[in-house]
């Protein structure tokens, strides 16, 4: 099964973007996400907070990328939340905009990210999750998506009380995907 996710994430991370530009309802696009990972949401008893604005106008960029993301940062929260035992697990998901961005932020009450690592968590198979659990390929590859896609993603963390994942996408994309910036 390691196997299995390491090599569906490899081919995630080449896939070519430009084929899926199209139309994007950003709130619909975080509700399929969330839908997505509903049984583990369910099973992890985390509360999801959204805070959509509801002002937010369609875009185009490519919503399977954007979802795979999503997903991915969503998925970590979880993770960090289930570490954090004995208390309540939260999950907040708030969407801004400017005149030429939508952010959307993630921020949980897990367990943070060592200061450590936090300057480190964008680079290729660098993991902060135990032995077998991660592959040190998802936020490697997020980082590539926004960029890709013109957008951004920073990370804020307290070690121990909370994660904040800060992702910038642009209302109207490049003209045609950058270039990888990890070449």
């Amino acid at each position: 099964q390691r196997v299995t996710r390491i090599t569906h994430s490899l081919l995630g991370f080449v896939r070519a973007p430009e084929a899926g530009m199209q139309e994007i309802d950003l709130a619909e696009l975080l509700e399929e996400c969330l839908a997505v990972l509903g049984p583990e949401v369910r099973r992890s008893g985390t509360e999801i907070r959204r805070m959509f604005a509801h002002d937010l106008p369609r875009f185009v960029s490519d919503p399977l990328l954007l979802e795979q993301v999503f997903v991915n940062l969503i998925k970590n929260a979880l993770d960090a939340i289930g570490e954090a035992p004995g208390r309540p697990g939260v999950l907040e998901i708030l969407t801004t905009r400017d005149e030429q961005v939508v952010r959307v932020v993630f921020q949980d009450n897990g367990v943070g990210i060592p200061k450590k690592d936090q300057e480190k968590i964008f680079n290729l198979f660098h993991t902060t999750k135990p032995a077998g659990k991660g592959t040190g390929l998802g936020l490697s590859i997020v980082h590539d998506i926004l960029h890709r896609l013109g957008g951004s993603v920073r990370v804020a963390s307290e070690p121990g009380q909370w994660t904040r994942f800060v992702v910038v996408v642009p209302l109207t994309p490049p003209s045609k995907p950058l270039p990888d910036p990890s070449v």
